[in-house]
């Protein structure tokens, strides 16, 4: 049985995991990243492989990128309902043309982006003395906050995810919380960063969660 994935007009013909590919899958993630989800995702998983493999495979160089003549005038039509513009039929083929380049690329990162996000929903996370001792000392030395053990050990489960997802799953939070300790140490004290790694999206996740809870003690 096949199970037919639509994106716009394509079909990708996915065939529906068997049992074997199914408990395959299940003890990879599991001797690979220590992560056990259950069958229903790892059905998940599976399809979204499969859908990425096609999206690889259709974008590979050398692909088509051949633009027929109804496919223009289709598009054409699609711009002038939605858009309300009247464009030229080889305008209409020049944008159909960058969109067969762009849609793969998108269609590639969010397939990757959901596959991530269900390994990172499942991953348990231990909390050790030392990330919350790091993450303390990040506290008080950039942001002058204390929290107390429950916030604390929300913040680093928030952290903890925010890391795996953003950056992958082989990194960790201790590392990440040590070139943010010596960032906010190089702030403080005017120095330069000199190809320090900021973590941006961490960094950004952090100050939007530090300021959640400020907002709610005031």
């Amino acid at each position: 049985m096949k199970k037919s994935n639509q994106i716009g007009k394509v079909d990708l013909n996915i065939t529906k995991p068997t049992e074997t590919e199914i408990k395959q899958t299940k003890k990879l993630v599991k001797d690979k990243y220590d992560i056990a989800i259950p069958k229903s995702d790892v059905i998940k998983l599976i399809n979204l492989v499969k859908e990425l493999d096609w999206w690889v495979k259709a974008d590979k160089p050398g692909s088509s990128r051949h633009i027929s003549e109804k496919m223009a005038l289709e598009f054409k039509e699609l711009v002038k309902q939605v858009k309300g513009m009247d464009i030229s039929t080889s305008v209409a083929s020049d944008s159909a043309r960058g969109l067969l380049v762009l849609v793969p690329l998108k269609e590639k990162q969010r397939i990757s982006d959901e596959i991530r996000a269900i390994l990172v929903t499942h991953r348990e996370i231990l909390l050790n003395p030392v990330v919350t001792e790091k993450t303390t000392e990040l506290l008080r030395l950039h942001y002058n906050i204390e929290l107390n053990d429950d916030q604390l050990e929300q913040l680093i489960q928030l952290l903890s995810k925010k890391v795996w997802f953003e950056e992958g799953l082989n990194e960790s939070l201790e590392k990440c919380l040590d070139d943010l300790i010596v960032y906010a140490d190089k702030c403080k004290r005017g120095k330069r960063l000199n190809g320090l790694n900021l973590h941006d999206k961490i960094r950004q996740a952090l100050d939007e969660a530090v300021e959640k809870l400020k907002s709610r003690d005031k």
